[in-house]
């Protein structure tokens, strides 16, 4: 019984491994002419990120980003300004940002529990990977 279990893995294994003609992911590489000058310095890989998302002067020309994340306790407001990373998270319960110089807390009813220097800015650059 050991054997024909061990054979049909085998065969199940050696069938799943087979190339099949005809298929094969997406590996376009971007132009220069598509990207522009300033996204050629980086390395391919990189640049084909950028090319996916819209390119890197695409990303440049946008002044604020905002997203919502959906939690447990409700809806947590997140926005950041791109050039001076100044950031604001926003929930029911508490506040906390960064004012360009300093990290801020507000929380008078003692809601949160971590560190706001970590936390601040932390699901956005989970978000903005690999543009910042």
């Amino acid at each position: 019984m050991k054997i024909r279990t061990f054979i049909f893995l085998l065969s199940l294994t050696s069938i799943g491994c087979k190339e099949v003609p005809g298929e094969t992911g997406n590996t376009h590489s971007p132009t220069e002419k598509e990207m522009g000058a300033e996204e050629a310095l980086y390395p391919v890989e990189l640049q084909q990120v950028f090319y996916a998302h819209g390119g890197l002067s695409t990303w440049k020309q946008q002044r604020k980003l905002s997203f919502d994340m959906p939690k447990k306790s409700g809806v947590e407001s997140h926005m950041i300004d791109l050039y001076t990373r100044k950031d604001i998270v926003e929930t029911e319960a508490y506040k906390m940002g960064y004012d360009g110089s300093d990290v801020w807390l507000l929380d008078p009813n003692e809601n949160y529990n971590g560190d706001p220097v970590f936390y601040h800015n932390l699901m956005f650059y989970f978000y903005a990977m690999p543009f910042v």
